[in-house]
């Protein structure tokens, strides 16, 4: 919106005042009933700059310069911010790292916020409960609908979010849009004071033992615009639903064909074979209700670690996600070239 920016450049020395030499070159900016004169905004009706110091003879900022600069402006200024849960051993610090879902947020790092799946909690390596059994995932969960929860009641109305999630981090992001569906975000309460025994009728009212307890009354549901499962593996029994709430819009389902690849053989033999196995049986997730929920599936030849890392896997899911309106680019020369799935990176359950 600066009308001199060129000006700038050439004169990047200087200050505010010396280098905006145009300083009543005028826009009128329609949607907002404002005149635009340089960095300065005017306002017709009352003749009055909105910003006290518009050209910086102070130092100060305008108006454009502090909204712009202000650091709630960089914080999901559309409402569509996206979470994503990672798979096990896989995260920012993690001994795998970042694997597909985490990429979606290569272009837009302040929009996107980032779960670590399960990993070595009781510090036994691959043998302890974290990575066997997914132990810290209800945690992992929590920490997301918090996060979520924190996001909405800062916005007055809440707004559509995107959750991403694989292999039991997509477990983790359907356990989270249930929880939503259920119970939403309590974004504020206040005390009540209940009756818990025989009320006895007064001349100054109702009369009898009672107790105060915090109730909620600001309590907001949001709509999940476009929920991403790469390959959600049944490991944490009974925890996760059995479908996907109403509240998801656009759901996208990637799956590797049944062909698994065993951690195990990747530690010791540095070697991951290609073959049917049970080990990490995919969870069940279809629509609870057909006509609000938008569902796509797609099967891959590919093993569990290759829909956690594989390009056509992530290539199909990100088109799914554009298709919803999540702001994602296609693959470019700015994306670094990753490793082969299996030992090399996110081989894990």
């Amino acid at each position: 919106m600066m009308m001199v920016r060129g000006l700038a450049a050439a004169n990047e020395g200087l200050d505010m005042r010396t280098r905006n030499s145009l300083p009543f070159v005028l826009a009128v900016v329609p949607l907002l009933l404002l005149v635009e004169s340089a960095q300065a905004h005017f306002h017709p009706g009352t003749g009055q700059f909105i910003s006290r110091d518009p050209y910086f003879e102070r130092g100060g900022m305008n108006l454009y310069a502090y909204v712009e600069n202000h650091v709630t402006y960089r914080t999901d200024p559309l409402g569509l911010k996206t979470y994503v849960i990672e798979g096990t051993n896989a995260g920012p610090g993690n001994p795998l790292g970042p694997c597909n879902p985490q990429h979606f947020g290569e272009d837009d790092p302040e929009g996107v916020f980032v779960q670590p799946g399960p990993d070595d909690d009781w510090g036994y390596g691959n043998a302890s409960a974290g990575v066997v059994f997914g132990h810290g995932l209800s945690e992992r969960v929590a920490n997301t609908v918090s996060q979520i929860c924190s996001d909405m009641c800062s916005k007055s109305p809440p707004e559509q979010i995107n959750i991403v999630g694989w292999s039991r981090g997509a477990v983790g992001a359907l356990m989270v849009v249930d929880y939503l569906e259920k119970h939403g975000c309590c974004c504020q309460t206040t005390t009540v004071r209940e009756f818990t025994g025989p009320v006895t009728i007064t001349s100054t009212g109702p009369s009898g033992p009672s107790a105060e307890r915090e109730v909620c009354c600001d309590r907001r549901y949001p709509t999940i615009n476009f929920l991403g499962l790469y390959d959600p593996v049944d490991m944490t029994p009974r925890a996760h639903p059995e479908s996907i709430p109403p509240s998801v819009q656009n759901c996208a389902l990637a799956i590797g064909d049944q062909q698994r690849n065993w951690t195990s053989w990747c530690t010791y033999f540095g070697a991951s074979p290609r073959r049917r196995e049970t080990l990490f049986p995919l969870a069940k997730c279809e629509p609870a209700n057909w006509d609000k929920t938008k569902f796509r599936r797609q099967y891959f030849d590919a093993t569990h670690g290759d829909i956690g890392t594989g390009r056509p896997a992530d290539d199909w899911m990100r088109k799914c996600a554009r298709q919803a309106g999540v702001n994602i680019p296609e693959y470019g020369p700015q994306h670094v070239p990753r490793p082969p799935a299996g030992c090399s990176g996110c081989g894990a359950p």
